[in-house]
């Protein structure tokens, strides 16, 4: 442990047999002063004496020097720490290195911590399966936008002296340290997304439709309606933000041009060739029509689709809609497939548990407020000549055209992720 005139820095031990996307390479700590809280994030409103980041490192980067400036390059944990009377409060690592900080309290000066380093014991008493998370920046120059950050909601208690230990750490003019926290940042249009989200639940998805589906270009787009699957019914999805249970009723797509994206949606401030929609309607309602009256009535996953070099992906369902394409390449016009396929080949290999949802609108008018979004955060790639297809297609006038919806603003909706991310003691 490290006094190095700006935090106090813990490197970690490299652990070549870890194999992890992210590697634990650091720990450092921002706090405040006797008069003021030293925090970098705020939860409802309320700031915290002490925060630690815990750095870790997109493992396909050599370095962090070039990780801190790559979208995906870094993944910091934030640990709050709020002052108690409770003297007795024991967590052995971080005791260990509270208790230690009087060592480390000129610049240069060093420590070694002397009890085993476990990255959980770190933690504290955090319930580690309840965090936010969003895409942000360093809070330390040059603030590159290179981060994803996962900060827990509960606060690890600290000691009144453990505190005090931080007030005396000096800078490198030998002046109290105090206060070393980037001050709170507008969120720029990001949204704190809280992990606490169930998975959905894709019922039917994978069982074979009864008869072909039927693709028909509208002009406007290519959709066709769900047949039901072999069982009788149609498939269905509940989970997540959804309280009722919502049956499919149809898909399409939305497309750009070779020199437009195509996607309605944007991840991490990328745009992308193309989307698709498998819309479907609330059970209590009888279909998409009705539905789109009631705040709760539809529910729309999007999968988005980024131009590969690759042929032949090869996802079976998919295939087989764009091959039919060639017979709706005029508007008005319908094809039945040749063949059977399930609902969930559509969504190729996308994780499903693996999703961003909020609530928000229909992207075509009436663009009523009547839309549970659940956007998968994979990307599925298609070949150029793929997606050549739908931008060959014909609207009513005989011409080319480009179906998506400006990008709208977020309106201060909050947009939730159900992802993977568990920090437990096992897992280091």
């Amino acid at each position: 442990m490290e006094n190095n005139g700006h935090s106090v820095k813990i490197e970690f031990p490299r652990d070549k047999k870890r194999r992890h996307q992210y590697e634990p390479m650091s720990a450092h700590f921002h706090w405040g002063s006797p008069t003021s809280k030293g925090s970098e994030h705020m939860i409802d409103g309320h700031r915290f004496d002490v925060e630690m980041h815990i750095v870790h490192k997109n493992r396909k980067y050599r370095t962090m020097e070039k990780a801190s400036k790559l979208h995906d390059g870094l993944l910091v944990v934030g640990v709050l720490f709020k002052k108690v009377k409770d003297a007795n409060i024991r967590f052995k690592l971080l005791d260990n290195i509270f208790n230690s900080l009087p060592s480390v309290k000129t610049y240069k000066d060093s420590v070694h911590v002397k009890y085993p380093l476990k990255i959980a014991g770190l933690l504290g008493n955090v319930d580690t399966n309840v965090f936010f998370s969003y895409r942000g920046s360093l809070t330390t120059p040059p603030c590159y936008q290179s981060v994803r950050w996962y900060v827990f909601r509960d606060a690890v208690p600290i000691t009144e002296k453990q505190l005090n230990n931080f007030f005396e750490i000096m800078d490198v003019h030998g002046e109290p340290l105090l206060n070393n926290f980037r001050l709170p940042q507008s969120k720029g249009g990001r949204t704190s997304i809280d992990i606490v989200v169930p998975p959905i639940l894709f019922g039917l998805y994978d069982i074979p439709m009864a008869e072909p589906i039927v693709l028909h270009n509208s002009g406007h787009t290519v959709q066709f309606q769900m047949p039901k699957t072999v069982l009788g019914e149609r498939p269905f999805i509940t989970g997540g933000i959804l309280e009722d249970t919502y049956v499919v009723e149809q898909t399409h797509f939305h497309w750009g041009s070779a020199t437009r994206k195509g996607s309605e949606h944007m991840l991490n401030g990328h745009r992308y060739d193309m989307e698709m929609h498998i819309v479907h309607h609330n059970g209590k309602y009888a279909n998409v029509n009705t539905a789109r009256n009631f705040e709760n009535g539809i529910a729309v996953i999007a999968v988005l689709f980024q131009i590969v070099k690759m042929r032949d992906i090869g996802y079976a369902g998919l295939d087989v809609i764009y091959k039919n394409l060639k017979g709706v390449q005029l508007a008005n016009t319908s094809v039945t497939a040749g063949e059977i396929i399930s609902l969930g080949s559509l969504l190729g290999s996308v994780d499903r548990n693996d999703f961003y949802t909020y609530r928000g609108s229909l992207t075509t008018p009436p663009c009523s407020e009547a839309v549970t979004w659940i956007v998968f955060a994979n990307i599925l790639p298609i070949s150029y000549s793929d997606v050549k297809k739908f931008w060959n297609l014909r609207d009513t006038t005989g011409n080319q055209y480009v179906n998506i919806r400006g990008l709208q603003s977020s309106l201060f909706r909050k947009i939730y992720h159900f992802g993977h991310l568990t920090l437990k003691a096992s897992t280091w």
